[in-house]
């Protein structure tokens, strides 16, 4: 009555799971070391200026990335929110931690690397994807 699935696609879908759950993972540990490093005091002028700002534009763009192909079924804007959430509690934390300071620069490359690397994810997506309708 039912046939079975062709042990070619569980494989597949076995190895997006693996690779998804792995993304999560390490977005969840640079999420950790963002919070919890930021917080040290040698992260006070860690990267100098104007460095830093390539340093918020990378962290985030490479976080969102991670975190879009790790929840792949989360609508992407719900997980730019989240990552972009992740960068103002970053800034405004700032505030209070001693030789620290918040700035709108910071939070405006973190919205643009979240932002970039979304885009770049829908076009790798739809490539793949065409790739795949051509292969059939």
């Amino acid at each position: 009555m039912f046939s079975e699935a062709p042990a070619g696609l569980v494989a597949r879908a076995r190895l997006r799971s693996v690779i998804g759950n792995l993304c999560l993972a390490l977005a969840g540990l640079m999420t950790l070391a963002l919070l919890w490093g930021g917080a040290q005091p040698g992260a006070v002028n860690a990267v100098p200026s104007p460095y830093d700002q390539v340093a918020h534009f990378v962290c985030f763009g490479i976080m969102g990335f991670l975190y879009v192909a790790g929840l792949p079924k989360c609508p992407s804007w719900l997980v730019a929110a989240m990552v972009i959430g992740i960068g103002g509690v970053d800034e405004l934390r700032q505030i209070v931690l001693p030789g620290r300071h918040a700035s709108w620069l910071d939070f405006a490359m973190d919205l643009a690397g979240v932002v970039s690397a979304l885009l770049l994810y829908v076009v790798f997506a739809r490539m793949a994807g065409n790739a795949r309708a051509r292969a059939r």
